[in-house]
């Protein structure tokens, strides 16, 4: 091949889409609340029992018993 065609192949380094950072910003959310839901364990309970995880009395549901 000559240099023109071989320079033609070098493949330029793609930019950053926008909705990448965006993806970037909802993960760093979830971190955040994460850190905040396991801070202590009366949010991490809240946390459960509104999920459907636990009852209020902290034991497991019907679903995830064993």
């Amino acid at each position: 091949m000559n240099e023109t065609a071989e320079r033609a192949r070098v493949v330029k380094p793609r930019k950053r889409a926008a909705p990448l950072s965006v993806a970037e910003q909802e993960l760093k959310d979830m971190k955040a609340y994460i850190s905040k839901i396991t801070s202590s364990k009366a949010d991490s309970l809240d946390f459960l029992q509104r999920a459907g995880i636990v009852t209020k009395k902290g034991t497991l549901t019907k679903h995830y018993r064993a």
